[in-house]
């Protein structure tokens, strides 16, 4: 199989960014980038010509501060994934050429918080909603993307009444929908942990 592969190329490529600016002694803004792309072309034995590759961009801006002991994080961020594959070749005595592309979108929103109640108890909460939307196959009208909606919310309680005994309670809800799909969940925890 390998020695039918003939002109093989490659191109790879990938470039990051990170960028942070301190607000205040108690606010953060932050953000960052990457960008990969990667494409191999190649020509085969029965004259078909080849091309595969991938391509990938995510970027996140995050927001973090503290108030009145507060601690609040707050980010945005968005995942962009494109991959192709095409082929060219003779069948038949007729030039025949496939392309296939599907890409991944997906965006999110997160808010987390926590705050210290004395020495011996944390409470931390928070919420995320994310979007995404899959397109498959050849590039159509007729091919329709996919889209889903995820949400989840949070809230956790943690009492440390010495470095041998701790509790913990957390409470999750989680919701999802899509085209053909809807659910969602509440789910109650109650952990404790001892050491003699």
């Amino acid at each position: 199989m390998l020695g039918s592969i003939q002109n093989f190329r490659a191109g790879v490529g990938d470039v990051y960014a990170k960028i942070y600016n301190d607000l205040s002694p108690e606010s953060r803004l932050s953000a960052s980038a990457l960008f990969s792309n990667d494409l191999y072309s190649f020509k085969m034995n029965d004259n078909s010509d080849e091309k595969m590759g991938w391509r990938n961009f995510i970027a996140r801006l995050k927001y973090s501060t503290n108030l009145s002991g507060f601690r609040f994080d707050v980010s945005a961020s968005c995942n962009l994934f494109n991959n192709l594959q095409e082929e060219a070749k003779n069948y038949q005595s007729e030039s025949r050429h496939l392309s296939l592309s599907s890409d991944i979108q997906e965006y999110s929103l997160s808010l987390d918080a926590g705050k210290g109640l004395g020495p011996r108890w944390t409470l931390d909460w928070g919420a995320q909603f994310r979007y995404s939307s899959f397109n498959v196959g050849e590039k159509s009208p007729q091919v329709k993307p996919m889209p889903a909606f995820i949400s989840r919310i949070y809230a956790q309680a943690e009492y440390k009444a010495s470095d041998r005994f701790e509790m913990m309670a957390v409470v999750k809800g989680n919701y999802y929908s899509s085209r053909n799909d809807r659910y969602g969940s509440f789910d109650p925890e109650l952990n404790a942990r001892a050491e003699y």
